[in-house]
């Protein structure tokens, strides 16, 4: 904004989305810790925030994608194997749609293999 009348005023999660399309991969790889201590604290300065206090957000982090994990393989564990590979397919054709989708999902598909 050549004005600057907007800064300060940034919607962290705003940037995200404009950067990553939407939210579509909060299951998958959580928030940004930027994103999450600006949307907590209302500011993006890190040192407002104590090491135990980062560590407590990234590890409420790790814990929703664990239970999100969990809950995606869940009917595959159950026997289900064909309805979650199709269920899987067609959430990675739209995940791939979305901006950078597809360089995100080698790289969670690399961490997982």
């Amino acid at each position: 904004d050549r004005t600057e009348v907007a800064v300060g005023n940034v919607d962290p999660s705003l940037v995200f989305t404009f950067l990553f399309g939407n939210d579509s991969f909060n299951d998958i790889i959580g928030r940004l810790s930027l994103v999450t201590q600006t949307l907590i604290g209302g500011s993006s300065n890190p040192e407002q925030f104590t090491r135990k206090q980062l560590i407590e957000l990234e590890r409420r982090r790790v814990v929703r994608l664990a239970v999100s994990l969990r809950e995606c393989i869940q009917a595959f564990v159950d026997g289900d194997e064909e309805g979650s590979k199709a269920m899987w397919t067609s959430q990675g054709e739209e995940l791939v749609e979305v901006r950078y989708g597809e360089q995100i999902l080698n790289t969670v598909g690399k961490c997982y293999t």
